[in-house]
């Protein structure tokens, strides 16, 4: 795997798994993550795909990911919620550092694919 790339993005709506301080537990693991792959050979690239708060709670607030269950569903929105504050919090102190930062704001899906893959470069 020398010098190959794998290119990876992340779609934070927030998805981080770690309760607080799960802020900075998740950057202790993001970073042993990619110590492990470049001690490998693997360049890594790390894409946030971030919005601010506003669009992230409309994005919550609209989505359905069980459509026949919207129970399970409002299950999982609720859970966003709740974590909304805890990646805030990462974007606040680390992880807009640490990341690509593409701003989703506006953009259609097609468009963040396009940011992403011009960051990657030819």
């Amino acid at each position: 795997m020398a010098g190959r790339l794998v290119p990876t993005l992340t779609h934070l709506t927030p998805r981080i798994h770690q309760r607080s301080p799960g802020a900075q537990a998740t950057n202790t693991r993001s970073q042993s993550c990619t110590g492990v792959l470049a001690k490998n050979g693997v360049e890594v690239r790390h894409f946030l795909l971030h919005s601010d708060s506003y669009t992230l709670r409309s994005r919550i607030e609209g989505s359905m990911e069980f459509p026949d269950d919207e129970e399970r569903s409002e299950k999982v929105r609720a859970f966003r919620r709740r974590r909304l504050a805890d990646y805030e919090t990462a974007y606040a102190t680390w992880l807009g550092e640490q990341a690509e930062v593409i701003d989703t704001v506006g953009l259609t899906p097609e468009q963040v694919l396009t940011r992403a893959l011009t960051l990657l470069g030819p």
